[in-house]
């Protein structure tokens, strides 16, 4: 949460160090790296049609594809391997209409998350 927020630390011998700093507002994710292009095409499909994502990778990397439905249920998640360079990676079918979130979380953290309408 942002606010103001201190920090006492006490020393074995006594010694006390107090610090403040201000945090403007925090985020849960790291954003992936801009080396790294992932697109999720087409983001708004029919009931039944596939979609998938696209991978721009500067290098070969390991990911984690999750996806989630509007109110946070967990669906689905595989984890792919995908090369340098231009590739795809078709997801499965979903067969429910409305909002979805693919999360691409790469092996060092960094996280991606891209919406899906299916109508």
């Amino acid at each position: 949460m942002p606010g103001i927020y201190t920090v006492t630390v006490t020393d074995a011998k006594g010694c006390v160090e107090i610090l403040e700093t201000e945090v403007g507002f925090m985020t849960a994710i790291n954003e992936l790296d801009k080396k790294y292009s992932i697109q999720l095409f087409p983001n708004l499909i029919e009931q039944g049609a596939t979609t998938q994502l696209v991978f721009d990778l500067a290098e070969s990397a390991y990911f984690e594809v999750e996806i989630f439905n509007k109110i946070g249920q967990f669906l689905f998640s595989k984890k792919i391997e995908m090369g340098a360079g231009r590739s795809n990676y078709e997801l499965p079918t979903l067969i429910a209409q409305g909002l979805f979130f693919v999360k691409i979380k790469k092996e060092t953290g960094e996280v991606k998350i891209l919406k899906l309408i299916i109508v």
